[in-house]
């Protein structure tokens, strides 16, 4: 607990010995960006906070060489070799990645493989254990082992966040400001954690503000929602064409009762359709 909380703060990392602090590589290897594991949650003096930022400092401070995280990375697959059985992954911010995979996996890894020269080839998600270098905690190295292995809807929400991410300040007409990070990191755990999988995926555009506008068409309804990630709010708009009924109303993303809000009315105007 005192080491953990002395990462936390900042402070020089003593109270494990140094070849013992690698074990920290075992231990939240599944955190994601926003996520926590509090020791001595109940203590007077600051909570001992494990998130990916701490855990990573512990592991940095040990002799280990190699981070390892559960990630998941999406990407087109630009090469593959069936004897070793590894395949390179080109991913939307311009990584290459190379990874194992078991046989099981191997239809849909040259499915998506096979497409590669197509206008727009076949994307793949991948779930697995990333290694990073103590050099560099950003990009991943390789992949030391794939758990899952699906092909992506076209609309799929992480890979055009990840489009949009890399976007500049200027993208419209030298106005346009940019998608924060931690914009990008809200509205993709927001929706994995309370969009259910079977409603229709919409489409994301930015917005010149750094915002997103999300649009669903099920005719003769068009619905839009343009999102503040700041303020984690977004304004639900939706008429129908035929009979000119309008809808308005602000919605609250940032607690489970306004995504059951939206998502009762993507119903309501789906099932209708």
């Amino acid at each position: 607990i005192q080491t953990v909380e002395a990462a936390e703060k900042g402070e020089p990392i003593t109270g494990i010995p140094t070849h013992l602090l690698g074990y920290f590589d075992k231990l939240g290897r599944s955190l994601k960006e926003g996520e926590s594991v509090e020791f001595n949650p109940n203590g007077v003096q600051q909570k001992a906070v494990l998130n990916r930022e701490t855990r990573r400092k512990l592991i940095l401070a040990s002799q280990v060489q190699e981070i390892r995280e559960e990630v998941k990375v999406r990407g087109v697959v630009s090469a593959m070799d069936k004897d070793k059985q590894i395949f390179t992954m080109d991913l939307e911010d311009g990584q290459k990645i190379e990874s194992p995979y078991e046989l099981q996996h191997e239809p849909i890894i040259e499915e998506a493989f096979n497409s590669f020269r197509e206008t727009d080839p076949l994307r793949l998600m991948v779930a697995g254990t990333a290694v990073y270098s103590r050099s560099n905690t950003t990009k991943i190295k390789r992949m030391e082992s794939i758990d899952h292995v699906s092909i992506l809807d076209p609309l799929d929400i992480s890979l055009r966040l990840a489009e949009l991410g890399q976007l500049q300040d200027g993208w419209l007409e030298g106005k346009g400001k940019a998608p924060a990070k931690e914009g990008i990191v809200w509205l993709e755990q927001a929706f994995e954690s309370n969009y259910p999988e079977y409603l229709t995926l919409p489409y994301l555009f930015p917005t010149g503000e750094g915002g997103f506008l999300a649009e669903w068409s099920a005719s003769p309804s068009e619905v839009s929602l343009e999102i503040d990630p700041e303020a984690k709010t977004g304004f639900y708009h939706c008429i129908n064409l035929e009979t000119e009924e309008e809808l308005e109303e602000p919605i609250d993303l940032s607690i489970s009762d306004g995504w059951t809000k939206l998502i009762q009315n993507l119903d309501k105007i789906f099932h209708n359709s």
